[in-house]
């Protein structure tokens, strides 16, 4: 049975005839009852005047700001064509008269503008900071939100601080993600959906544009395999190149380039390992990978007026290119960066990793898939690699790890077991 709607004509007489006898419980329900009632535009009328003229009472502020939120806010989606200042002038009269706290329609208010600011194109992350700075984090829920499906979501705290290291970095103010981010990393709260990690890699980013160099290499280590669609090696592959460290820097990106394969999409990473081709001198390497690349951008409409194809390169396509490319790359890896021998000395068939032990005596751990090509593995096989820095996950600290493998069979074998 529907509940029939309360009668609000006592309060309404004594509202218009005898404004100053409303105490704070008639005030507080009479708006909360327009407000339920969705006679928005009483209840909205009624607060004004309330305010205005009876500024001592206070609880039924909150009722009020729902009933501007629910008129000129909640209406307003991506879909619809919105009167910003009106829209504006709306939020910014709620976030006045009420204030963050239970009950209140304060932080529903601020999440509605950051929505709107995302849903910008471009996304307006100027916006998304100003309007974070409303919101006191201490005061946010530090509860996962449950899902229909009953899992655990982020909670209202851990947004906060993911939106605002994020926000931070877009908008260039790398000084205060970092102090956020660490902030955030300094909460012993459970984290979900890769948040941490996210607010870790604004943090990276940010110490790269500061150049703070050895804390962003810690980083991005640490963050290898942790988040989808972030191209780690490539943005080590960059650090390195702005301290100099031309062969480490080489590391991350002929381990970016076999790991990736041919994609059309590639071009900017191929484009890097042109530039790293000719610091070699090698004049093969430097002519296969040139028109590799000239007949990608050919074909996905970007050659340039410059860009030469040579005559005996005409009736080949990229992808066969690519192949000869990476042939003759393998050859001459050397050239772009430190190879190492070693003998394998450990292997787990099941988990496809082991150890290697090199000409040095010293231990590095590898996985089969880091082999160049699909190579049966065995225990005491004599293999070249080169040595890349890693993270230990379980340990927490930074390692290194043996990549870019391929077998040597004329491998000395000088040790003994």
């Amino acid at each position: 049975m529907e509940k029939q709607a309360k009668d609000l004509s006592v309060y309404k007489k004594k509202f218009d005839d005898d404004i100053m006898s409303f105490r704070e419980y008639e005030a507080m329900d009479y708006i909360r009852e327009l407000k339920n009632q969705d006679r928005l535009d009483e209840a909205i009328e009624v607060g004004r005047v309330l305010l205005d003229t009876r500024p001592e009472l206070k609880t039924y502020i909150n009722n009020f700001g729902y009933a501007l939120y629910n008129k000129y806010i909640a209406s307003v989606s991506e879909q619809t064509e919105v009167n910003e200042n009106l829209y504006f002038d709306m939020v910014k009269e709620i976030l006045h008269i009420t204030k963050q706290e239970k009950y209140s329609p304060y932080e529903s208010v601020v999440n509605h503008v950051i929505k709107y600011a995302s849903n910008k194109k471009p996304i307006d992350y100027a916006m998304i900071n100003q309007y974070l700075d409303h919101l006191d984090p201490t005061l946010l829920s530090k509860k996962p939100f449950i899902t229909k499906s009953n899992k655990e979501g982020e909670s209202r705290f851990e947004r906060w601080y993911r939106l605002k290291a994020r926000a931070l970095y877009e908008i260039g103010n790398y000084k205060d993600c970092i102090f956020y981010a660490n902030q955030a990393l300094a909460q012993s709260i459970k984290w979900h959906y890769r948040n941490l990690q996210w607010i870790c890699y604004y943090k990276a980013m940010a110490n790269l544009k500061l150049k703070n160099y050895d804390e962003c290499e810690k980083d991005f280590l640490s963050l290898q395999g942790q988040i989808n669609n972030i191209d780690f090696y490539r943005a080590l592959f960059e650090l390195h190149t702005v301290k100099g460290n031309q062969k480490e820097a080489n590391t991350y990106l002929l381990y970016d380039l076999f790991i990736s394969g041919y994609k059309s999409d590639l071009l900017p990473l191929y484009n890097d390992f042109l530039v790293a081709t000719k610091a070699t001198n090698d004049e093969k390497l430097i002519e296969i990978v040139s028109v590799f690349i000239n007949k990608l951008k050919e074909e996905t409409n970007k050659l340039a007026e410059d860009d030469i194809i040579d005559e005996k390169y005409k009736e080949n396509n990229s992808s066969d290119l690519y192949d000869r490319m990476m042939n003759e790359l393998v050859n001459k890896l050397s050239l772009y960066l430190d190879r190492a021998t070693g003998k394998v000395v450990h292997y787990n068939e099941e988990k496809k990793l082991g150890t290697i032990v090199s000409d040095e005596k010293s231990t590095l751990f590898f996985r089969q898939s880091d082999f160049i090509f699909d190579e049966e593995v065995k225990k005491y096989d004599g293999v070249e690699y080169t040595e890349m820095k890693a993270y230990d996950s379980k340990k927490g600290v930074p390692t290194t790890k043996a990549v870019l493998l391929l077998m040597n069979e004329n491998f000395d074998n000088y040790f003994h077991f």
